[in-house]
């Protein structure tokens, strides 16, 4: 921190058993993989990094997991498609994150193959989940959660697959508690993707950022 090297002798650093014990290995790992020093550049590592990938990634990913096991009532079909347009966004944002990681790996940017993951938990734990939770919980009829179901297991599992190699506890975390088909994650193949609808993206991107400005002037008039 600060930006003095890393010294043994000064012991400027946590321990990485530590930081692993903590906050887990794939908050290091993710943290690595994602930032300059995958290229050669410098950064600083510092513990409260770690913690935020812990926090904003692991911690709403858990949550989201916490929420699809307690209202789920029977067998969940997969569904890639989606009827209404939260369904196509989130849909369209999983296939975005798995075309954006198979362009990273295949050209070896690791760093860009992995850095699109917290933004998409982030899309998905604070806003889909948020607004499709009456429907989860099957407030809007039976075949409106049994669709909403479909494709959150989807969105999961597809999910798992991308962040299997930088997150493998996390992934095969995901993958075993929707049910996949295979003993593990890391037997299954690289996923395709699909549709990508870039104008319902930009779209929802606008919508929050209103909604965002809706908030700062509530708070700020109170």
């Amino acid at each position: 921190e600060g930006g003095e090297k890393m010294s043994k002798s000064k012991k400027n650093y946590t321990d990485p058993l530590e930081l692993v014990e903590k906050f887990g290995v794939d908050a290091v790992r993710y943290f690595l993989l994602s930032s300059p020093v995958i290229k050669g550049e410098s950064v600083e590592f510092v513990d409260k990094s770690v913690e935020e990938v812990y926090k904003k990634v692991i911690q709403r990913l858990e949550n989201v997991l916490s929420l699809y096991e307690m209202n789920k009532k029977s067998v969940v079909v997969n569904y890639s498609i989606g009827e209404n347009v939260l369904d196509r966004w989130i849909l369209s944002r999983i296939h975005e994150l798995v075309k954006d990681a198979t362009i990273g790996y295949d050209t070896y940017m690791l760093d860009e193959a992995t850095r699109g993951v917290d933004q998409f938990v982030d899309d998905l734990s604070v806003w889909y989940i948020r607004r499709t939770r009456g429907a989860l919980k099957g407030d809007s009829g039976e075949d409106v959660q049994k669709s909403t179901y479909g494709v959150l297991r989807y969105v999961l599992e597809t999910f798992a697959k991308v962040v299997a190699p930088v997150m493998p506890f996390v992934a095969e975390r995901i993958y075993t508690t929707i049910g996949g088909e295979k003993e593990s994650v890391h037997l299954e193949s690289w996923p395709t993707g699909g549709v990508i609808e870039s104008e319902v993206i930009a779209e929802m991107k606008k919508t929050r950022e209103l909604v965002s400005l809706g908030l700062m002037k509530r708070t700020a008039l109170k």
